[in-house]
C-alpha cells in the first residue's frame, strides 16, 4: 500500500474546505493582483476624462485575468464518481400507498461538497486529490434514496422538493459520516440519521440512525469509492425496509 503522503494530496483544515476543483487552488491571489492593477489604470484614465480608453483597458484587464486563469489551471482533470442504488429486492416485504418526499440531506461543511473525504486518523480530515463525486454529496445521497424507493416498486410515489406533489410523509436525512478511514484498518464508513415526518401535522413519526462499514483498499480512489458504494448499499436497503415497516 502506498504511504499516506503519496495517497492523499492537499491536506486541509475542515473549517477551510471549499468545494473547488484541485486545479483551481492558488488562483485567487493572482486574480486579485491582476484585477487591482487593471482597476487602478481604469480609475486614472476615467479621472482625466479618457473614458473610451478606460473602457479599452477594462476589457484588456478582463482578458488578462482570463488568460492568467487558463495558464494556471493546466493539469489533470479530477476523476468523477457516482454511487449506485440497489435494484434487487427479492426478499423485500411490505408496501405502502403513501406518497413520500425525500428532502436534500443536511451535512457539515466538511461533507457538503464534491470531495471524497478520507480520515488518516483521529480528527484529521483530508481527501483524494484526484477524485470527486458527481455532485455535492447531499444531492448524490438524495438521488440514491429516491432511486432506491423507486426501484423497489413498493411505494406509491416518491418526490423531491419542488415537484408539486401532495405528500403524506417527508424523509429528512442528516449525513453523519461518509468517508474512508485509514485508522485501525482501511474501511469505508457511511452513517445517516433519518426522520419520517408526517406532512399533515409536522410530527416526527419515527427516527433512526443507520450505519454500515466495508473493508477498503485506499491505494487509489476507484477502490476507495467501491468500498463506500458497498457500505451505502447496506444503508439504503436498511432505510427502505424501515420506512416500509413504519408507514
Amino acid at each position: 500500500m502506498k504511504s499516506s503522503a503519496n495517497m492523499w494530496q492537499n491536506r486541509i483544515n475542515p473549517s477551510k474546505i471549499r468545494p473547488k476543483r484541485q486545479k483551481e487552488v492558488g488562483l485567487s491571489g493572482h486574480m486579485v493582483r491582476v484585477g487591482a492593477i487593471g482597476f487602478r489604470v481604469f480609475e486614472v484614465l476615467r479621472l482625466f476624462g479618457f473614458r473610451s480608453y478606460a473602457r479599452y483597458f477594462a476589457i484588456i484587464g478582463a482578458c488578462t485575468i482570463l488568460a492568467s486563469c487558463s495558464s494556471l489551471t493546466g493539469g489533470k482533470e479530477l476523476t468523477t464518481y457516482d454511487l449506485s442504488a440497489p435494484d434487487n429486492f427479492s426478499n423485500l416485504r411490505g408496501r405502502t400507498n403513501a406518497q413520500i418526499l425525500v428532502a436534500v440531506p443536511t451535512a457539515l461543511k466538511s461533507l457538503d461538497s464534491e470531495m471524497i473525504v478520507v480520515r488518516p486518523g483521529g480528527s484529521e480530515i483530508t481527501y483524494f486529490g484526484d477524485a470527486q463525486w458527481s455532485d455535492r454529496l447531499p444531492r448524490v445521497v438524495q438521488e440514491k434514496l429516491v432511486q432506491t424507493f423507486e426501484n423497489s416498486h413498493r411505494v406509491r410515489s416518491v418526490a423531491k422538493p419542488g415537484d408539486g406533489v401532495v405528500v403524506d410523509y417527508k424523509i429528512v436525512t442528516s449525513i453523519r459520516a461518509f468517508e474512508l478511514s485509514d485508522e485501525a484498518g482501511a474501511s469505508a464508513h457511511v452513517a445517516l440519521s433519518v426522520k419520517i415526518i408526517n406532512d399533515r401535522n409536522g410530527r416526527v413519526r419515527a427516527s433512526k440512525q443507520f450505519n454500515a462499514t466495508s473493508p477498503a483498499n485506499l491505494s487509489n480512489s476507484q477502490k476507495g469509492v467501491e468500498a463506500i458504494d458497498r457500505a451505502m448499499d447496506v444503508v439504503l436497503r436498511d432505510i427502505l425496509v424501515w420506512v416500509l415497516d413504519t408507514i
